[in-house]
């Protein structure tokens, strides 16, 4: 797709969102280590041109912030710290310099940046003050990935020898969620210092804290949910260290379940909006919109209406709104 379609796309996207009363895009600039912007540090993202590393006609950050803003929107930057790669095999001098200096983390197919390295830290500090410095942003969203998923805990893991060495106390559990947490602090840091009133979030899986013992070291009741926290020890994700320490600005969680489903959304929304309550910080659900389908009837529609009800009444902090993934369903039935 050329630069020129691209550009007419974004604008009838953003035309339509607009008339709709939508106040706000999260742009993704930055999926797989890669730009969606002029970037220092990292090649420009395959996504625009079809080739990793090849720059584009146009600046598409610079693009979307400056329409956005024309419409009265605001523009939030959407980045996944770590993941470098999910099967693909980059092979650009950036790239090839990561594995060359091994910064790069592997479990089966997916690649990340080595939580456990300063130099990661470093290096997203820099990717994030380099977004808020040279673009006119109104925010910094992360994705849900952390560690990869179901990374072993044992001897088996490529950081096992990192964490034994590393001369902590913390078990290897911990010792992720804290190296995912002081990167965390970092960025937050630096944003307070650079440009305090863009806004940082992150968006992570839905549920949290439904282990009593985990719920207990913040003070708050276990998340009421019939699903699992895969994420503590799954991707050692904690979004509750970030809530209490308050080292983000809003919290989004992905609760991607219906009404009365087995993980209720009826009950999981109360309980972020509590938590937040709690630590003076806000949270923004995010609701996934994919059963949205040419087929969709009423009652699809009735189900995000009533969502959008209970995000209402759960919020506590004064922030009565919703983030929606992804925008393509919107325009299933119509592009308008």
């Amino acid at each position: 797709m050329n630069a020129e379609v691209q550009k007419a796309s974004m604008i009838r996207m953003l035309d339509s969102l607009k008339r709709n009363n939508f106040n706000a895009v999260n742009f993704q600039v930055r999926s797989m280590c890669d730009a969606m912007y002029k970037s220092s540090y990292e090649p420009w993202s395959s996504y625009l041109t079809g080739t990793r590393g090849k720059a584009p006609s146009y600046d598409p950050l610079q693009f979307v912030v400056e329409e956005c803003h024309k419409r009265g929107m605001e523009c939030h930057a959407w980045v996944n710290p770590y993941r470098f790669s999910t099967g693909a095999n980059w092979t650009t001098a950036a790239d090839n310099k990561l594995r060359e200096d091994g910064h790069l983390l592997t479990y089966g197919n997916t690649i990340i940046l080595d939580p456990a390295q300063q130099w990661t830290i470093d290096r997203i500090t820099d990717v994030c003050r380099e977004i808020i410095t040279n673009y006119d942003v109104d925010g910094i969203l992360y994705d849900d990935y952390f560690y990869p998923n179901d990374i072993p805990s044992n001897s088996t893991a490529e950081d096992y020898d990192e964490w034994k060495n590393s001369g902590t106390s913390m078990s290897i559990g911990d010792w992720r969620r804290d190296n995912v947490n002081r990167m965390v602090k970092s960025v937050y840091d630096m944003i307070q210092t650079v440009k305090p009133w863009v806004r940082f979030g992150i968006s992570p899986a839905g549920v949290a804290a439904t282990n009593g013992s985990v719920a207990s070291k913040y003070g708050v009741e276990p998340c009421p949910s019939g699903s699992s926290d895969w994420q503590y020890d799954g991707i050692f994700s904690d979004p509750l260290a970030w809530i209490s320490s308050q080292t983000l600005d809003y919290i989004s969680p992905q609760v991607y379940w219906k009404i009365g489903a087995k993980a209720d959304y009826s009950t999981i929304t109360p309980w972020w909006g509590k938590v937040v309550k709690k630590f003076g910080r806000h949270v923004y659900i995010s609701t996934s919109i994919s059963s949205m389908k040419v087929e969709s009837d009423a009652n699809d529609y009735v189900e995000y209406a009533n969502q959008a009800e209970i995000n209402r009444t759960s919020s506590l902090d004064g922030a009565f709104g919703s983030i929606y993934y992804s925008c393509k369903y919107l325009y299933m039935r119509n592009p308008n």
